[in-house]
């Protein structure tokens, strides 16, 4: 598989580490929600880095790799438009044209939550409005 071209460009007054090295090759693998770009090989940047690839797709949300937590996180203000993406951080981005959703919801855990509770509280209202009941 070929993957789209890139370009990748650096602003002389967003260098802030001048030592650290940019690795100018972004691995790119088709994901499941996107696109994942692996920037500077995982390494320190020597600042922001704007990346902009060329696909049909329009990607409209940039997700960085947490590797202490093992989920993306939304990065704010990475997108530009035009698929340009701003970057601070070396490792693995995901880009995607929607949200992706980090929470696991339980339907059952909320039912059962509910039904005790709807249930209490009626035995509740029993004891305490129908004491009459129990004489």
């Amino acid at each position: 598989m070929r993957f789209p071209a890139y370009s990748i460009f650096i602003i002389g007054t967003d260098i802030r580490n001048a030592n650290n090295e940019l690795l100018t090759r972004v691995e790119l693998t088709e994901m499941d929600h996107g696109l994942e770009m692996v920037i500077n090989d995982g390494q320190h940047l020597p600042g922001t880095v704007h990346v902009q690839v060329f696909e049909d797709t329009d990607f409209r949300f940039l997700y960085l790799y947490n590797e202490n937590s093992g989920r993306y996180e939304l990065i704010s203000g990475g997108v530009h438009g035009e698929n340009l993406f701003s970057v601070a951080y070396g490792g693995r981005c995901l880009l995607t044209s929607s949200r992706i959703s980090n929470a696991n919801v339980n339907w059952v855990l909320i039912g059962v939550i509910v039904a005790v509770f709807t249930i209490g509280g009626g035995v509740a209202y029993i004891a305490v409005k129908k004491k009459h009941w129990f004489w």
